[in-house]
């Protein structure tokens, strides 16, 4: 396989994570934070129950345990290191006043698209992963489980303010299937 075709297929493994990323890493308050628009957690926005929030969780959970379950030991080891370096940015980013994140996001911007992760937006956590054909099919497909699932969680109402959000924001990664 081609190195473009690599990259192509990695940014999308990526993009599914990101879609679910607003519902199930939020699912708990002081979860990994990852899921924000415009600076506001929108899971506090969605009024979810203790039942969803709880059900969230446990998708969250069982999504990361299938994942890690498809990936070598050493990629395993990577994302790790990869996740620990992007928390640590995260953390550094949200001890910094307004201004200063206004100046680093546009510094980011202009260097390439970086983000507070440290990530390549559209890049991924899995581009750097080396990953199988196999492996791509089988987290693309653990990625749309988890995605129908999370959306499932959701009342009707949740999920058309979801993409309401979503749509409001400036949402970039792209379009997603319409949810029901």
């Amino acid at each position: 396989m081609n190195p473009t075709r690599k990259h192509m297929l990695a940014a999308g493994i990526a993009l599914a994570l990101m879609a679910i990323a607003p519902v199930i890493a939020n699912a708990e308050p002081g979860s990994m934070g990852g899921g924000r628009m415009g600076g506001r957690n929108p899971m506090e926005q969605l009024n979810l129950t203790d039942t969803q929030r709880q059900q969230l969780q446990q998708i969250r959970e069982n999504t990361r345990t299938q994942m890690e379950a498809v990936l070598t030991a050493e990629q395993r080891q990577q994302m790790e290191q990869m996740r620990q370096q992007a928390d640590a940015r995260r953390q550094e980013f949200a001890n910094l006043s307004p201004e200063e994140r206004r100046q680093r996001m546009q510094e980011a911007r202009e260097a390439g698209g970086m983000g507070p992760g440290g990530g390549r937006r559209g890049g991924g956590p899995f581009g750097a992963l080396d990953l199988t054909e196999a492996q791509r099919t089988q987290l693309r497909s653990i990625m749309e489980s988890a995605r129908e699932q999370s959306q499932n969680v959701l009342t009707a109402d949740q999920r058309q303010q979801l993409e309401q959000m979503r749509q409001s924001r400036g949402d970039r990664r792209g379009p997603r299937a319409p949810m029901q």
